[in-house]
């Protein structure tokens, strides 16, 4: 069982509601290379072959062999970003003079927030352990980057 085989790959299984099997990616290339999602996040079914997940994701960034007592085994490494729009965030506080005194102190005032837009992204890195060349277990893990 290769959760047993593997158990630091227990974090979050792949599998976004509402994603379609086939979503429009394109690599960047090179070694440890993105893979920048233009639709949907991929959905990946158990059992699929390493040709079939080519075929939707491209190359993956890395691919690390590895023993198992089920025959010849692989670790497949993606990275994926898929660009999410403009969001607001807080730059910096800007102080202002409250146009009079506050409890007697002549350099009393607030402190409001400036804000500014940036872009927001997904980044994913999704493992997949293929045996035999059958994809048996998927993992992701995801966080939100802000600015470029």
């Amino acid at each position: 069982m290769p959760s047993r085989l593997f158990p630091w790959l227990a974090l979050l299984l792949c599998g976004l509601a509402g994603c379609h099997v086939a979503p429009d990616v394109a690599n960047t290339g090179g070694p440890g290379r993105i893979t920048v999602v233009l639709g949907d996040f991929p959905v990946l079914r158990d059992g699929s072959t390493a040709a079939e997940v080519r075929a939707q994701l491209g190359e993956p960034a890395e691919i690390k062999p590895t023993a198992s007592v089920a025959g010849s085994s692989e670790i497949w490494i993606y990275y994926l970003e898929k660009y999410l729009g403009k969001t607001q965030v807080i730059t910096h506080l800007e102080r202002r003079a409250t146009g009079g005194t506050m409890g007697g102190d002549p350099m009393a005032g607030i402190s409001e927030p400036v804000y500014t837009m940036v872009d927001e992204k997904m980044v994913v890195t999704l493992h997949l352990l293929f045996n035999n060349g059958q994809l048996v277990y998927q993992v992701a893990r995801s966080h939100k980057v802000l600015g470029s």
